[in-house]
């Protein structure tokens, strides 16, 4: 009886003994034909024009009891898929989802205007070796998120090393936490909404005349420098930080760039401001926006404002702010023009008679 081997060809090649290889094979009578001793698995690779190399192995059964079977009979060989070599570009995304598990953890590219609304919590980038980039220059590309539960940005959102572009906006309108892990560079306006810790890992840059603006939360932390750039014919953006604390976390002097107006006020209208590190300022249930904290502003903003304005004067309902002041005959609080809202103001009475207000172009109301 003959043997006739059902696997392809380019198999068989692959499977014909050297000639070395072939003395260890051991020819024996046998009733049905000569068999033949299974040697260990041969490696085979196949290029596949869509997965690219694919690495499999062609090992014997150890339950079949006839080597020839164990070598030749196509359905008997076990293929063990040892590593798929594929290079997987960005995930891209177009219109609106609620559902994010499909590309969480992969590296994304945002094409014309993105949504993404999930019942729960929201993490995307997956580590910081991914990144959250637009997709092309040619398009507007904006990423909206919304989550019920927390939303966690694990990648830098940045160009991406695959061709991408910077996202011309970035808007989260509802969430808990709201994690950053990685740089956020955004060619355009950077909007949070949340009701709970907004914490920044990295550092930000907005550019092309985009503001960064922050409501709502119980608690902002930012950990790197903060930078507002402004276009060739566009002024940079403005900065409006609304959270019951607000922590500037090992910034350095000057650490926060731009030319915009800044706005500093808690979360809540009601809520008490004690700026400049006041004597006996309370540290619960206080916006307490220390000297130290405020020097991380650079010179160059077009003016401060601290608490709600309506009209030109405080909200109703606003909150008390006790004001500090820097006791050194040779600095200022603050280096660019400053304007206090609040239920009622009080500056806290030096004994230092070389303390200055807050600033030289301070206005109170």
């Amino acid at each position: 009886m003959k043997a006739r081997s059902l696997l392809p060809r380019r198999w068989r090649e692959a499977l014909r003994p050297t000639a070395e290889a072939a003395a260890t094979l051991s020819p024996r009578r046998s009733a049905r034909a000569w068999s033949l001793e299974a040697l260990e698995p041969r490696v085979l690779l196949s290029a596949d024009p869509v997965l690219g190399a694919v690495h499999l192995a062609l090992a014997p059964d150890a339950a079949l009891a006839d080597p020839l079977d164990q070598a030749y009979s196509a359905p008997q060989p076990t293929m063990h898929a040892l590593a798929a070599n594929v290079q997987a570009g960005p995930t891209i995304l177009t219109g609106n989802y609620t559902d994010a598990s499909g590309f969480s953890t992969a590296a994304l590219h945002i094409s014309g205007a993105v949504g993404i609304n999930v019942t729960g919590s929201l993490g995307l980038g997956g580590n910081n070796t991914n990144f959250i980039a637009g997709n092309s220059s040619a398009t507007t590309d904006t990423l909206t998120l919304a989550a019920t539960g927390n939303i966690s940005i694990h990648s830098a959102i940045s160009t991406g090393n695959a061709g991408g572009d910077l996202l011309s906006s970035l808007v989260i309108t509802s969430a808990q936490n709201v994690t950053f892990d990685q740089d956020v560079t955004v060619n355009g306006n950077l909007t949070i909404d949340a009701t709970g810790i907004v914490t920044f890992s990295h550092g930000i840059t907005i550019g092309t005349g985009g503001s960064l603006t922050i409501r709502g939360a119980t608690q902002l932390v930012l950990s790197g420098p903060v930078a507002l750039q402004q276009g060739a014919a566009i002024s940079a953006g403005n900065i409006l930080l609304a959270a019951d604390e607000i922590d500037f976390l090992g910034l350095a002097s000057e650490q926060i760039t731009g030319t915009g107006a800044v706005t500093l006020r808690p979360a809540n209208v009601a809520t008490s401001m004690a700026i400049f590190s006041p004597a006996g300022a309370a540290t619960s249930g206080v916006l307490n926006l220390e000297s130290t904290e405020m020097a991380a502003f650079a010179a160059g903003f077009s003016g401060f404002t601290f608490g709600y304005v309506s009209g030109g004067h405080a909200l109703n309902g606003a909150g008390a702010v006790l004001v500090g002041a820097s006791t050194s005959p040779d600095s200022l609080a603050m280096q660019d023009g400053v304007s206090i809202f609040g239920g009622s103001i009080t500056v806290t009475d030096y004994s230092d008679r070389n303390a200055r207000p807050p600033s030289r172009f301070a206005r109170w109301t």
